[in-house]
């Protein structure tokens, strides 16, 4: 699961692993901004992967659980994978608006027999289309 580059990072393989043993919480609401009609999305996304779905020792040759948090944490491809998936929960969330530009914040921790990786989210919201696109041959 991991390879050596310099010191230890996580193969792609590994990193779809471990979204796909994860169970991901959301939650969020629409607020008013500061300025006229602004509309702003504040939330968070709560992703626990637990140690016993993966078969991974606390402590082995490689460095168990915190080897991985740590691994974890310099991974590029990893937190884009997250923040994709917290973006996919902000616009269900925020729906009809769109967000336009997320702030976001990650943080990692092992608590008992889970990795919690909560990430919270902060973005304006675009209006909705009143255009919206229809199918060929759709009539209003």
């Amino acid at each position: 699961m991991m390879q050596s580059v310099v010191g230890r990072t996580l193969t792609s393989f590994a990193n779809e692993v471990l979204l796909s043993e994860a169970s991901v919480v959301s939650e969020g609401a629409v607020t008013n901004g500061d300025r006229d009609g602004e509309k702003i999305f504040c939330g968070s996304t709560m992703v626990t992967i637990r140690f016993a779905d993966l078969d991974l020792d606390p402590v082995d040759e490689n460095g168990g659980r915190e080897s991985l948090l740590v691994a974890l944490k310099k991974s590029i491809s990893f937190h884009v994978r997250l923040l994709r998936l917290a973006r996919r929960e902000a616009e269900l969330r925020c729906a009809p608006y769109l967000p336009v530009k997320m702030s976001t914040e990650l943080e990692f921790t092992i608590e008992d027999d889970a990795l919690l990786v909560d990430i919270d989210i902060e973005c304006p919201l675009a209006e909705p289309r009143d255009d919206a696109e229809q199918a060929p041959g759709d009539s209003p």
